[in-house]
């Protein structure tokens, strides 16, 4: 079935791919300097160094929330051991007392074979108490980072005093995330009002969009909202793909976005602009990388300018004329009959599922009949209205569950599914 939805997928893609590049004009590349770009990535670097902490504090949470111990030897190394309480939750270990009493104790370090904890927390603490081993909890992380490979099954570190200390708080966590906030507001809040559009510049060309759209909100979304499609350029009109090698600058030209679906041609699969001559679109040429990025199907008047070298043309749009297509995802019973040709699938299926509900099988017995069965079901699509992969098996899922709930209440044969 996910085969099937992956072809289906590829023959009727509703949405081109959305590269990264879509926005990059919203900032013209040479709108910053170089210093600026060296500032953008020293910003970029210490944000993430402080996400990363913040990140990390939080998965250490579970684990390391409460009490923690420190055990410190006589040369003033300490070892950190976390998870104490879970793995004493009666408070029943004499290190408790020995803690308390700021005694010292013998601790081996010994392998943590709790798949829940072992891939965070290789190693746990064993205390040597006369003739015991107990449990005391887990070496933290940042002591593991902190002595490498000193940390190493059962080895015995000698008179270490335990002390209590605090381990991670929800608090701590809140704090480190907003203190990384904090630190991008300050940065800023240093920058005069003048030097702020080339800052963001600087940050959105550098792979840092997310950073500039917190930094620079306002800046972004001034960008955005003056953002206007006016021209797309088009590649390759001296090549043999190019049907329309006729045209003439300055022709205004009724067009589309597409994609190649001609598996034997050069450009199969690449964005194109077709061109509407009588009742057929005729490809022109492909959509440059850099153009920007409208929804396969969208149509539009523009006038053609076609370059000196006639390889390559821009396309001045008449944006009165866009017209966007229906981004479909719904499931609803009445928009499922008006995109989808129910007539045509719901035989199939239903001929699938009453094969594979014979003799009463469990779930996943039926779930492997109904994939043996092979059916080739497929939504027929009609004019105006295309499926993705994933609203396919949806759409497959919403099918099935009426099925399985009309079959307690009245056989396949009688159920009506549209």
């Amino acid at each position: 079935m996910v085969e099937q939805a992956n072809q289906i997928y590829k023959e009727h893609s509703l949405i081109g791919d959305r590269n990264y590049n879509r926005f990059d004009h919203i900032f013209p590349k040479d709108s910053h300097t170089a210093a600026d770009s060296e500032w953008a990535k020293g910003v970029a670097t210490h944000y993430n160094k402080l996400i990363s902490e913040a990140a990390a504090s939080r998965s250490r949470l579970e684990h390391e929330e409460g009490i923690a111990l420190t055990a410190t030897s006589a040369k003033g190394n300490k070892i950190e051991i976390v998870s104490a309480i879970a793995t004493d939750p009666d408070g029943e270990s004499p290190i408790w007392e020995i803690a308390r009493k700021g005694e010292t104790v013998d601790i081996q370090m010994a392998k943590n074979k709790d798949w829940k904890t072992e891939k965070q927390y290789p190693y746990k603490a064993v205390a040597l108490i006369d003739r015991d081993k107990i449990d005391v909890g887990l070496i933290s992380p940042a002591t593991l980072a902190a002595y490498g490979k000193t940390i190493e099954k059962d080895k015995i570190f000698g008179n270490l005093k335990l002390e209590f200390q605090l381990g991670i708080s929800k608090n701590d966590v809140d704090d480190k995330f907003a203190a990384a906030e904090k630190y991008l507001e300050t940065q800023r809040d240093a920058i005069p009002e003048t030097e702020r559009d080339r800052r963001a510049a600087a940050l959105w060309h550098n792979n840092n969009r997310a950073i500039a759209g917190k930094m620079f909100t306002e800046v972004v979304a001034h960008r955005l909202k003056e953002l206007q499609v006016e021209t797309i350029k088009v590649i390759g009109l001296q090549y043999e793909t190019n049907e329309l090698k006729d045209r003439q600058s300055h022709e205004s030209l009724n067009c589309r976005i597409a994609i190649e679906a001609n598996p034997q041609s050069p450009i199969y699969d690449k964005r194109v602009i077709q061109v509407q001559t009588g009742d057929q679109w005729k490809n022109m040429g492909v959509v440059h990388n850099d153009a920007a990025y409208m929804p396969i199907g969208s149509q539009f008047i523009a006038n053609i300018h076609i370059s000196a070298s006639k390889k390559d043309a821009d396309l001045a749009i008449d944006r009165s004329t866009l017209k966007l297509p229906e981004v479909w995802h719904g499931l609803s019973p009445e928009r499922v009959k008006e995109a989808v040709n129910l007539d045509e699938i719901v035989p199939q299926l239903k001929e699938a599922i009453a094969k594979a509900v014979a003799n009463q099988p469990t779930m996943t017995e039926f779930v492997a009949k109904l994939a043996d069965e092979n059916v080739g079901l497929k939504a027929q699509v009609q004019t105006g209205g295309r499926i993705n992969g994933i609203t396919y098996l949806y759409f497959l899922s919403y099918l099935f569950i009426n099925v399985m709930l009309c079959c307690t209440t009245q056989s396949i044969e009688s159920y009506n599914f549209t």
